[in-house]
């Protein structure tokens, strides 16, 4: 691919969209919305990644996850009326949702020492990963991305953490975790 905005190759004339991320801001105004997101369009951005899933809570009305706040259904009329698309965007595998922590520990990964990540988190204290191996988590995740895709006006749905968890961090945040990681270890 080629610099941001410049044509895909073997798409003729089709110039790359432009996107950003947005957090949820529970408590803002419909204005302050609507001011946000036109001042994003006016900038050029074609799409918005809207976070309905951190993980812990939902932000759009879900019977899977326990919810926030409802802020994907406020802000899909809002996108429309400034002409921008709407895309859901969704923590996949970390998941510090209460009922499934308590309920299923067993959907949970295990380091090569046989310790439940629900038992000692590796880094840090969120990083509660579930294991994409197990049917049960497939599941989950497909009920969560179904629900999304029956939302009229969504323009798609964007898996983040569709991975395992990282067995070596970047040398960079070695110093910030007291890491010497020179090679995999079990722990990780």
């Amino acid at each position: 691919m080629e610099a941001l905005g410049m044509e895909q190759k073997g798409a003729k004339n089709k110039p790359l969209k432009f996107w950003a991320w947005m957090h949820p801001h529970v408590g803002w105004s419909d204005a302050r919305l609507e001011e946000t997101l036109a001042q994003l369009k006016k900038s050029g951005v074609d799409a918005v990644l809207f976070l309905v899933y951190n993980g812990r809570k939902a932000f759009y009305e879900s019977s899977v996850l326990p919810v926030e706040s409802k802020e994907l259904e406020r802000l899909l009329p809002i996108a429309k009326k400034v002409s921008l698309e709407l895309h859901a965007w969704m923590f996949s595998l970390i998941c510090n949702v209460e009922s499934v922590i308590e309920n299923h520990p067993d959907w949970f990964v295990v380091n090569h020492e046989g310790i439940s990540i629900l038992k000692k988190q590796p880094y840090v204290a969120h990083y509660k990963w579930l294991c994409p191996s197990r049917k049960e988590v497939q599941d989950f995740l497909l009920s969560i991305a179904s629900e999304l895709a029956k939302v009229k006006g969504l323009a798609g749905i964007h898996l983040d953490y569709i991975r395992y968890l990282d067995v070596i961090l970047p040398k960079g945040l070695y110093k910030k975790y007291g890491l010497v990681q020179d090679r995999e270890y079990p722990q990780f």
